[in-house]
């Protein structure tokens, strides 16, 4: 299996999948209610949505923001909300 492909083998994005591995922070709840920074990791993205690795589970459907730091001032914050969890293999987490 490759890095570009999810776990179960069946590819749900229209767009092409690109490995990303990097470094964000997350804010998560709906807007001006939105909880403190979280921190959490880009594995892929695409043009349509985004594999995201975080500390905890966030149920599908909630709402959060990210804060893409690419060293320039201010950084890019972009809105959307999970539409699945996938939990990681215990021989990866």
């Amino acid at each position: 299996m490759s890095n570009d492909e999810p776990r179960d083998g069946a590819e749900r994005r229209a767009e092409d999948r690109h490995l990303a591995c990097y470094p964000f922070q997350m804010q998560r709840g709906e807007r001006g209610a939105t909880g403190g920074m979280e921190i959490a990791v880009i594995h892929d993205v695409s043009a349509s949505g985004a594999l995201l690795y975080t500390v905890g589970e966030i149920p599908a459907g909630t709402r959060v923001k990210l804060h893409l730091d690419f060293g320039e001032e201010p950084s890019h914050v972009v809105e959307g909300h999970v539409v699945r969890l996938e939990r990681c293999p215990s021989d990866v987490a």
